[in-house]
């Protein structure tokens, strides 16, 4: 047992700690206030922690090694560790990383072909690794360990064009990236491909022959030079959170008449659309918070009779002036249309819907609905 007294290392100014395999105690406030630090790897089980031990060290990412995932899987909120990320109970984030793999003394960097689901080939340039040709499974489950060294000083330094067996690209490596391109023949942007990518430029083409664009897969993505968007008519479903906080896009958003589901805070913050939303005419679904904090959407906004449901705050703080709604009957969660000031009038094509919820235009004070004659009785 290894044991660390109260505050034995406040306020430092490590950017990564190793904790030893043996088992570990750490007394209150440990690690606290270390503003720079970015991992600790844990090479052994679960340790025993105290209180605040990572108080206001907001930017740490726990590391663990895959042998260890039982010990740490029932300490941890938001699913096993092997499913990729998860979030321990402190809020911090769990990835299975670069202590999950070791060299054992016969073998070399070049000699290794897979790590995790993944399959690649390796070129070294002394301590340097590079990895080419780079396949993950399907799932995309765990993050390669990129600049972060593994026993024997070795540490991959470069991942080019990360890939799933599905055709979708993986971006968790592009922090350094200004520019995206994809390719003609992609048919699926996976689940968090470009997350969190900053400062790209210029325009973001979906290619033709893209069918899903998967969950959080531009999430918190910034820059393209005020461009507007367009999704294909290929794509048949845009995921949960695919684009939220996305900034930098401009003008219009044109979403392909293939699109059935808009995940729930698809579209969620996306506050550089100054132009009309146009949706396809295939959509059947329109998720929880889908358009929310979209305020630069205005003009007319015209749902498609395909639409079945629109999800709770679906349009939230938006500032279209007027909206039309489905002639067939259709599902509204609660404040679908709240807080839009510039909402002067709703046309409701058919009857009544089929379930209006409360609230539906709460903060909305500017805003009248208008039936058809032909309705009005079933108003």
């Amino acid at each position: 047992m290894v044991e660390f007294g109260y505050g034995s290392f406040y306020g430092t100014g490590f950017e990564t700690i190793v904790m030893p395999s043996t088992g570990v105690f750490t007394d209150d406030e440990t690690f606290a206030e270390i503003a720079s630090l970015k991992a600790v790897h844990f090479t052994g089980g679960y340790p025993h922690l105290g209180v605040d031990v990572f108080m206001n060290t907001d930017n740490v990412i726990f590391y663990i090694r895959a042998e260890n995932e039982p010990a740490w899987n029932p300490h941890v909120s938001g699913g096993p560790v092997s499913g990729g990320n998860a979030t321990w109970y402190d809020g911090f984030p769990i990835r299975i990383g670069s202590y999950g793999w070791h060299l054992d003394a016969s073998a070399t960097p070049a000699a290794i072909t897979n790590l995790f689901g993944w399959r690649f080939s390796v070129t070294v340039n002394g301590s340097d690794l590079t990895l080419t040709d780079c396949l993950a499974a399907p799932d995309f489950p765990r993050l390669l360990p990129l600049h972060e060294p593994v026993n024997g000083g070795y540490s991959i330094v470069n991942i080019t064009s990360p890939r799933t067996s599905a055709g979708g690209i993986l971006g968790a490596y592009c922090d350094q990236a200004t520019g995206l391109t994809l390719p003609d023949t992609l048919t699926n942007i996976g689940n968090y491909a470009f997350r969190s990518c900053p400062g790209l430029r210029g325009y973001l083409a979906i290619p033709g022959a893209v069918q899903t664009i998967g969950n959080y897969a531009f999430q918190n993505c910034s820059g393209f030079d005020n461009w507007r968007l367009a999704i294909p008519d290929s794509v048949t479903g845009i995921g949960n959170n695919a684009f939220q906080n996305c900034t930098g896009f401009g003008g219009m958003l044109v979403l392909g008449n293939a699109v059935q589901t808009i995940g729930t805070y698809a579209f969620d913050n996306c506050t550089g659309f100054d132009g009309n939303l146009l949706l396809g005419n295939a959509v059947q679904t329109i998720g929880s918070y889908a358009f929310q904090e979209c305020a630069g959407f205005t003009g007319t906004l015209i749902i498609p009779d395909s639409v079945a449901s629109i999800g709770t705050y679906a349009f939230r703080h938006t500032q279209f002036q007027q909206i039309f709604t489905p002639s067939t009957g259709v599902s509204f969660g609660t404040f679908a249309f709240a807080v839009n000031s510039s909402l002067q009038a709703v046309h409701y094509s058919g009857g009544y819907p089929a379930a209006v919820a409360v609230n539906h235009y709460n903060g909305s004070p500017n805003v009248t609905s208008y039936v058809t004659a032909a309705n009005a009785d079933d108003w």
